[in-house]
């Protein structure tokens, strides 16, 4: 039960800097903030995974760190290509499409190795080693509680999320009509399409002209919302 407890705990931790990295790192390139990530809520689940294989099978090469960054660079690589054929079944549609070059099939590309290499190191001889020193000043009782809450909010997230993507993806194809439609009649609950998705994941549209539209319609649907509720 302490070893599960100990992954499940490591595996939140990971995914969660991962999205503040990712967040930042965003911040930073593309100068505005983005809610990156699948989920909802401030976890990123893939590097999670990566980060527990990469534990795994990798632990027992601490010594060899060449070892470590090429095998992480196959695993992150593995893992994000069957995660974007997931993600693909699942909702009929990608959610990322590298065009740049020696990309596979546009679901990884070569400057995430990387990303993948670094990220094997940093879990390897940085992250897992002071988790397990800090996990050593918290009574497992309190680390079980921990554990179920955050496991009740995670399940809550993913079916949310799942719910929230399912209607995206089917929106994305008729969006043009759909705002066309509203334009014309302003029936549609427009404040209903999310914006969230679409700044994670901007081949989920791959159309900047509609995703400005439906961001200006949406904004001045709020602003006439507020001016309403103040009258």
């Amino acid at each position: 039960m302490k070893g599960i407890i100990y992954y499940f705990l490591l595996f939140i931790i990971i995914s969660f800097f991962s999205y503040l990295f990712a967040v930042f790192s965003t911040r930073i390139i593309n100068k505005k903030w983005v809610n990156k990530g699948f989920l909802m809520g401030p976890i990123m689940p893939m590097y999670g995974f990566i980060s527990l294989i990469i534990i795994y099978l990798l632990k027992g090469y601490y010594n060899d760190v060449i070892v470590v960054v090429v095998f992480s660079i196959i695993i992150g690589q593995i893992v994000k290509y069957v995660t974007s054929i997931i993600l693909e079944k699942l909702f009929s549609q990608k959610f990322w499409n590298y065009d740049i070059k020696y990309n596979l099939n546009g679901r990884i590309n070569p400057f995430d190795a990387l990303i993948f290499g670094s990220f094997g190191i940093f879990i390897i001889y940085l992250i897992e080693p002071f988790i397990i020193y800090l996990f050593h000043f918290i009574n497992l009782k309190y680390l079980k509680w921990i554990s179920l809450i955050i496991l009740i909010l995670l399940i809550t997230d993913i079916i949310l999320s799942y719910l929230e993507a399912r209607r995206i993806c089917r929106i994305s194809s008729h969006l043009e009509v759909i705002l066309n439609e509203y334009t014309k009649s302003r029936n549609i609950k427009l404040n209903k399409i999310k914006l969230r998705l679409y700044k994670a994941y901007p081949y989920l549209l791959n159309n900047q002209r509609l995703y400005q539209r439906l961001e200006k319609l949406k904004k001045e649907l709020k602003t006439n919302v507020e001016i309403i509720n103040m009258d």
